[in-house]
């Protein structure tokens, strides 16, 4: 009998009490298929109470206490920071890891595309790996051959679909991946941020092949910081933070709290603490604080104001050839438009340590009305000191005189100031 949702339809996927937790410097061993079917009456006897600390280890909760229901045919987007606990929970749903506590039932068929060449064997060809699958999904030959062609056809990889998987480029295994988890079927989709591997072509394919899966009915689950895709492709979103589900909506409104959530609005912001780049600092100057004047509310601004930014930064030890960056972004990390002090002034030669202070001020700002997120860096020579990807947040609101000039509104990230002549005759066409 399956599970009914209160909507009347059928619960692919049903998701109660989840929680995984990880003890920090402590592999998880491998098991047999004998000492896991032993462990089972003890690991129901642990679920019905709390888990009690781990004595002197530090432990990190991947999920915690995680319930939400998905009907058959819905898309399911899954956004949060990095470390929010989206791939543990993906990973639990595909069987890869077991959870710590709750449950997971799965309606149907599930196939999952987790990691760069989920599921195949190094030495095996392209073709046999396509028939492995296949026949791990339950699927029969006969299928898998009818399915063949298309999934070739789809990755790209017929010149070398015969060829062992471990000679073929990441591009290459994340495109026949994808495919074979796409064609053969399943009832359940479930795929990770792997798509980002691909390049821009073969991702609007994946789109494109993912939106024509759930108008046939297949339920899919996806997780991606690509939130236009998130935005056009999926039904429905969750948040989650720390392993915990914040939010459970639509797309639309689970991404702008996302969002609201990343930087906060407000007019300044306090820098010491900010997420850095994962790329390496020297790490002799760094950012303090951030702060918007000339805005009439929290964090906006009308289109065509000027616009200024307040930037403060320790220097630490002497550095020479500084340079600052400042990156305008929109909420889905496009990089609209960067300038460098470079472009008023040659780097500063020498800032000896103590605490500095400048201002980037933008002219007739004429970004389209939206939010748009600052970020930051600083640069000694060619060494990168400082790097704050997401320092603060502004939002451009439409003017409110009727008198400005692009009054209304159009497409794209800005608005030009292009002055258009009125038509003239070149030749009367009238008989």
């Amino acid at each position: 009998m399956p599970i009914r949702s209160e909507q009347g339809g059928d619960i692919a996927v049903s998701v109660e009490g989840l929680s995984k937790r990880y003890v920090l410097g402590e592999r998880e061993p491998y098991k047999t298929l004998r000492s896991s079917l032993m462990s089972v009456p003890n690991r129901l006897l642990r679920q019905s109470s709390s888990v009690s600390p781990v004595g002197g280890r530090a432990e990190l909760w991947a999920l915690r206490d995680l319930s939400f229901q998905l009907r058959q045919g819905e898309v399911l987007g899954i956004v949060g920071h990095n470390g929010a606990g989206k791939s543990t929970l993906l990973k639990i749903l595909s069987r890869v890891t077991s959870p710590t506590n709750g449950r997971v039932v799965l309606r149907g068929r599930a196939s999952a595309l987790l990691e760069v060449g989920t599921g195949f064997h190094p030495e095996l060809t392209g073709r046999e790996n396509v028939y492995l699958n296949g026949s791990v999904l339950g699927m029969r030959q006969s299928e898998i051959a009818r399915k063949f062609d298309e999934i070739v056809d789809f990755a790209g990889v017929s010149r070398f679909i015969d060829t062992p998987i471990k000679r073929y480029s990441s591009g290459m295994q994340v495109r026949l991946a994808f495919a074979v988890a796409a064609f053969l079927e399943p009832e359940i989709l479930i795929v990770d941020e792997v798509l980002a591997v691909g390049d821009a072509a073969f991702q609007r394919k994946c789109l494109g092949k993912l939106k024509s899966s759930s108008v046939q009915g297949r339920t899919v689950l996806f997780v991606s910081h690509n939130l236009p895709a998130v935005r056009s492709l999926c039904t429905r979103a969750i948040l989650l933070d720390h392993g915990q589900l914040v939010m459970d909506a639509s797309p639309a409104a689970t991404i702008e709290h996302y969002l609201s959530e990343k930087i906060g609005s407000s007019d300044s912001w306090d820098l010491r603490t900010s997420r850095r780049s994962d790329l390496e600092l020297g790490g002799k100057a760094r950012f303090r604080s951030l702060k918007l004047a000339g805005v009439s509310r929290a964090g906006s601004i009308p289109v065509g104001d000027t616009l200024s930014l307040q930037i403060e930064f320790e220097v630490l030890e002497s550095v020479e050839d500084m340079v600052a960056v400042l990156n305008i972004l929109t909420v889905d990390d496009v990089l609209v438009a960067q300038s460098v002090t470079t472009n008023s002034y040659s780097p500063v030669t020498r800032l000896d340590p103590g605490l500095y202070s400048l201002v980037a001020r933008i002219e007739s700002a004429l970004l389209q009305p939206g939010r748009y997120e600052v970020g930051l860096g600083l640069r000694s020579g060619s060494m990168l000191q400082d790097q704050i990807d997401a320092a603060g947040m502004v939002e451009f609101i439409e003017s409110v005189d009727l008198e400005f000039p692009w009054f209304g509104g159009a497409g794209g990230y800005l608005r030009l100031p292009v002055q258009w002549t009125r038509p003239e005759i070149l030749h009367d066409l009238r008989v």
